[in-house]
């Protein structure tokens, strides 16, 4: 899951960034399929980064069984 999630973090922060790029270059930044460039970047980075998360609590979790958080309001 770790190796997954920087997969999918960095398909989305150096491939959707360059292909995002080369449109704006190329068409402008004013339009819908620009807009779904962008979107979708930052859904994978978004993503990649979630996975990260859960990949680190998972691992926590199996890790250390005991472990144990508590709050309390005073």
């Amino acid at each position: 899951l770790f190796i997954a999630s920087g997969a999918i973090f960095v398909s989305g922060a150096l491939g959707f960034e360059m292909l995002g790029g080369w449109y704006a270059d190329r068409y402008g930044e004013v339009s819908v399929a620009y807009a779904m460039l962008y979107t979708c970047e930052e859904t994978l980075e978004m993503t990649g980064i979630s996975l990260f998360i859960y990949s680190l609590l998972k691992y926590i979790a199996q890790r250390f069984d005991n472990l144990r958080l508590a709050f309390y309001d005073e």
